[in-house]
């Protein structure tokens, strides 16, 4: 426990981290201060509504997620932290349970994809005048 002690900074390297860093503290603290006036506006339901989401969360977690440590490859060469699916599990969860677990890239792919169907079809329901001339 000592040993934890001795390697934290100083006051005096702490003031210097600050300085160096000051564009990315006052980032911080506006975005920390807009953050809690938008929790206060949201009323006092705000922190009942989070608790039975993370609730929903932990048992989307135990359905949908074997326990243990995985990696996975979002980027070329780039190993991060990552989750696998349980294999006994139905086809309908198993492809939303996959798709909650997605990496950045793969998943914008995917609402990519999505969206650009949506137009197509949208576009294609759509009579344009100019077209048939």
């Amino acid at each position: 426990m000592e040993k934890h002690k001795q390697n934290l900074p100083t006051s005096k390297v702490k003031e210097q981290i600050l300085k160096w860093n000051s564009g990315d503290a006052l980032l911080y603290d506006v975005f920390n201060q807009t953050l809690w006036k938008k929790i206060e506006e949201e009323g006092p339901d705000f922190f009942k509504d989070l608790a039975l989401f993370r609730k929903e969360l932990e048992s989307i977690k135990s359905t949908c997620l074997r326990e243990g440590s995985f990696l996975t490859k979002p980027y070329a060469g780039r190993l991060v932290q990552g989750y696998a699916v349980k294999a006994n599990i139905s086809k309908e969860l198993n492809e939303t349970c996959n798709n909650m677990i997605k990496n950045e890239i793969p998943y914008l792919d995917y609402h990519r994809d999505k969206l650009i169907k949506e137009y197509q079809t949208i576009d294609s329901s759509v009579i344009r005048p100019d077209l048939l001339k």
